[in-house]
C-alpha cells in the first residue's frame, strides 16, 4: 500500500468557490434529512462520506489524500469511495424505480 499522505486543500469545484464549506454543510444537513425520511442506505453512505470529510477540513483545514488512483496523479481516501458508493447506489435505486 502507498504510504504517502497528500494534504488535499481544496473541494469539489476547486477554491475559487469561497462559501464552499458552509454550502457542503448545509447539503449535509438536507441529505442527512433525506436518508431519515426515505431510510435508504445508500444516502447514509454519502452522509458518512462527505460528513467524515467535512470533520478533516474544519480540523486540519485539509482533507487527507492517501490512496492513489491508479494510472492517474489522483489521490483519494475512504471518504471519497463512501460517497461514489453511495452515489452509485442510489443512482441504481432509482433506476430500478422506473422499471
Amino acid at each position: 500500500m502507498n504510504d504517502v499522505i497528500v494534504k488535499n486543500y481544496g473541494v469539489s469545484f476547486g477554491q475559487s468557490f469561497p462559501g464552499i464549506i458552509f454550502i457542503s454543510a448545509l447539503l449535509l444537513v438536507v441529505l442527512i434529512v433525506m436518508a431519515w425520511r426515505d431510510r435508504k442506505v445508500s444516502l447514509w453512505l454519502v452522509v458518512l462520506g462527505g460528513g467524515l470529510n467535512l470533520i478533516e477540513r474544519l480540523f486540519f483545514g485539509y482533507v487527507r489524500d492517501y490512496w492513489k488512483i491508479p494510472g492517474i496523479s489522483l489521490y483519494n481516501n475512504i471518504n471519497d469511495w463512501l460517497i461514489f458508493g453511495g452515489v452509485a447506489w442510489y443512482i441504481l435505486e432509482k433506476l430500478k424505480e422506473k422499471k
